[in-house]
């Protein structure tokens, strides 16, 4: 299969990272390769810029062409890259902690701080915090255990903005399983930011909201589906995918919706409903069909969290980045 985005001017940019948790862990931080691209020809690149950048590895990723920079995180830190200049800065942002997704929307980037249940917004010019946002729901209680696991920001079409939470009552309800502590996920929806509305969409551990036509796609990664809904939050079914999904791509041209996927973590073996697979993958899901069309293995990671499109003539100064402070 012939992978060619945007007419063959972009390229899927694929994300990933060790396992947060140590436990989880079967390869070193050196072996990692947190920034991968697939070529015309499916092959998988990695941009060697990013290779020792994050005690982890990169969680996301926005690209604002206009004023020619790259965002992005490790999770707990926030970089720009100028394009033009060729130059590499930190953003001075105090407690960034856990970081899944950062989204330009509307001029401005905002960060989904999810360690701290923030919407974090930063002026796109001069790189500066505008307004921080705790996401925190309606819940009257003042118990420090409250957290909603808020993982992105987006803005609806009717220009709402919202926050994606694994908890909109802002409880991790946890539960015994063979003589294991599990989270119990299921109350998984959107807030939104500003009133503190919330909308429980019966998610298990949602990531990553796209539109797909006229439609909001999100994964419900611990059941691993995509979940399909209206404009107006209507569900209209869910599609299998073959492990944990977050992170994905809409081809418009292309009609295929391209996802990241990982396996199921070594602590929740015999616990949740085994992976499909056991090392992380592409996973490619044919829109008008709704079912998938194939996969591509994404090698020297432990779990995938973010999936892009980025122009070619990015991935090429990204190169020369690697070449120019080597």
């Amino acid at each position: 299969m012939t992978i060619k985005v945007d007419g063959g001017q972009s390229s899927i940019v694929v994300l990933g990272s060790l396992n947060s948790k140590k436990e989880d862990r079967k390869i070193e931080r050196g072996n990692i390769i947190p920034v991968q691209y697939i070529d015309d020809e499916e092959r998988v690149r990695q941009i060697q810029f990013f290779n020792e950048i994050g005690d982890l590895g990169i969680s996301s990723m926005a690209y604002e062409d206009g004023r020619g920079k790259l965002y992005f995180s490790t999770g707990n830190s926030l970089f720009v890259i100028l394009l033009r200049e060729r130059e590499v800065l930190q953003i001075d942002v105090p407690e960034i902690i856990d970081v899944h997704e950062i989204s330009i929307i509307s001029g401005y980037l905002w960060v989904a701080n999810t360690g701290t249940n923030e919407a974090i917004k930063i002026n796109l010019d001069t790189d500066e915090v505008v307004e921080r946002i705790t996401v925190s729901g309606r819940s009257k209680s003042s118990d420090s255990k409250i957290h909603f696991h808020c993982n992105q920001i987006f803005k609806d079409s009717k220009g709402d903005y919202y926050g994606l939470v694994h908890h909109v009552g802002g409880r991790q309800i946890l539960k015994v399983v063979r003589g294991k502590m599990i989270k119990s996920q299921g109350d998984g929806g959107i807030i939104n930011i500003h009133n503190n509305e919330k909308m429980e969409l019966k998610l298990n551990a949602p990531h990553t909201i796209r539109e797909v036509g006229e439609e909001y796609w999100i994964f419900s990664s611990g059941e691993q589906e995509v979940r399909r809904f209206s404009r107006k939050w209507g569900f209209l079914g869910s599609i299998q995918t073959v492990g944990w999904g977050r992170g994905g791509y809409f081809g418009d041209r292309e009609g295929i919706y391209f996802i990241g996927i990982s396996p199921i973590r070594a602590r929740y073996a015999g616990i949740v409903k085994p992976s499909m697979t056991k090392v992380p993958v592409l996973e490619l899901i044919d829109v008008r069909k709704k079912s998938s069309i194939g996969i591509i293995e994404i090698p020297n990671i432990e779990q995938i969290n973010n999936v892009y499109s980025i122009p070619n003539k990015v991935i090429g100064i990204l190169n020369e980045l690697k070449k120019s402070n080597s």
